[in-house]
């Protein structure tokens, strides 16, 4: 059925009183200020992971950022608030993610594929929370990376996955661990595969919590 003789819906019913080539050119705009919206966007990303790359988060400016892109003050602040937000919206998605529903249900995650994938974004991380980065940027990702453990200890309490100590106590811990771990391997520039580094921080975590768990009982 077309969804123009589809009755009692008064939405629908106004939308569809456009004829049909004005309804035909308002799709065309809305499509093409959604591709210009699209492309703004990723002129600013661009522009401001550029800089970061080059001069560090802390020294980039708003200002270096719309000249980079070539984007105006007013368009930037009809998007963003800030460099922050900017910053946010552009980081991959999986940038700080484990633990997904389809993990097993072991308490250390799988990390192999989380590290190979910093790995891959070496150079930007190591400019946003390496020794020379942000401590804005640093302490915004590890609280990132903190609701990660959490979800993903929450996740295992609720399928009635045992807890040596209490959640909140091993996310922290175990985030606490890995970001210090992630800083010192930027910095460093990799000295060991991601595959390598995974093993060695599971083992260790691992380790640590046996230890804190046999302490408090």
């Amino acid at each position: 059925m077309d969804m123009c003789s589809q009755p009692g819906q008064q939405t629908v019913s106004v939308i569809c009183s456009i004829p049909n080539e004005s309804r035909k050119l308002f799709d065309s705009m809305t499509q093409r200020q959604d591709r210009r919206i699209t492309r703004t966007h990723q002129l600013l990303r661009a522009a401001l992971m550029e800089l970061i790359v080059e001069k560090g988060y802390d020294q980039t400016t708003v200002q270096e950022i719309l000249d980079r892109a070539d984007v105006g003050r007013s368009t930037f602040y009809s998007h963003f608030m800030n460099k922050d937000e900017l910053l946010y919206s552009g980081l991959p998605q999986n940038l700080l993610q484990f633990g997904d529903e389809d993990d097993s249900i072991a308490l250390i995650p799988p990390l192999t594929g989380f590290f190979e994938h910093l790995e891959q974004q070496q150079e930007l991380l190591r400019a946003l929370i390496g020794a020379n980065g942000s401590p804005r940027a640093l302490q915004n990702i590890t609280r990132r990376a903190y609701n990660t453990w959490e979800k993903h200890l929450d996740r295992l309490t609720a399928l009635g996955t045992p807890m040596p100590l209490p959640t909140e106590v091993i996310a922290h811990y175990l985030n606490g661990a890995m970001m210090s771990l992630i800083t010192w391997w930027l910095d460093a520039g990799l000295p060991y595969p991601a595959e390598d580094l995974s093993r060695m921080f599971h083992d260790m975590a691992m380790h640590g919590l046996q230890r804190l768990a046999e302490t408090t009982r």
